[in-house]
């Protein structure tokens, strides 16, 4: 339980600041350090039964669906549509662009 309640409190300090990246990612290790100390404390069974486990996954899973998406992840969404509708030329022109943040590295884009 504090486990939980410590990753709730830094990932909402997180998404105070619209860094959802961030907040993912203390979730994540808040779910893998709960699921270590149950491994660790010979309550494996506890980790499909874990009201802790199962808020995190769900609030995980809620930020994920409700985040703005990140350029490059909206670059991407474009790209696949313009193939799909045979857009060629939009479809190459964004694929362009893509590279081009992916040149700048992980943090080009937005974090959110």
């Amino acid at each position: 339980y504090v486990l939980m309640m410590y990753t709730r409190a830094k990932a909402s300090i997180e998404l105070q600041h619209q860094r959802y990246q961030v907040a993912l990612k203390i979730i994540e290790e808040g779910i893998e350090q709960i699921e270590h100390f149950f491994l660790e404390n010979e309550q494996s069974v506890l980790l499909d039964n874990s009201a802790e486990l199962a808020f995190l996954r769900r609030w995980a899973e809620e930020i994920r669906e409700k985040r703005p998406l990140t350029l490059q992840e909206r670059l991407q969404r474009e790209l696949e549509e313009a193939v799909r509708r045979k857009e060629f030329e939009r479809a190459a022109h964004l694929r362009d662009q893509l590279r081009q943040l992916e040149a700048k590295g992980p943090t080009s884009g937005s974090e959110k």
